[in-house]
């Protein structure tokens, strides 16, 4: 995978070991992990909240680098 990536994890996630987060951002070269506090293996399902606050800020971030690239320079 070539494109930017968010992984987003539970903190608590009792399923699927955080190592498995670790080791995909080691292996994503765009990618940014970010991990919600008190949460579990379903972060959309318990902190819906932090994850469209991090969608979107993932987002934004992105949109912003690539509207800086076409702003010729003064």
């Amino acid at each position: 995978v070539k494109q930017k990536t968010l992984i987003i994890w539970g903190e608590n996630d009792r399923i699927i070991s955080n190592k498995l987060a670790v080791q995909l951002h080691c292996e994503l070269p765009d990618a940014i992990i970010r991990q919600i506090p008190d949460c579990g293996h379903l972060p959309h399902v318990e902190r819906p909240d932090s994850v469209v606050k991090l969608m979107v800020e993932f987002v934004q971030k992105d949109t912003k680098t690539v509207v800086n690239q076409c702003v010729p320079s003064l």
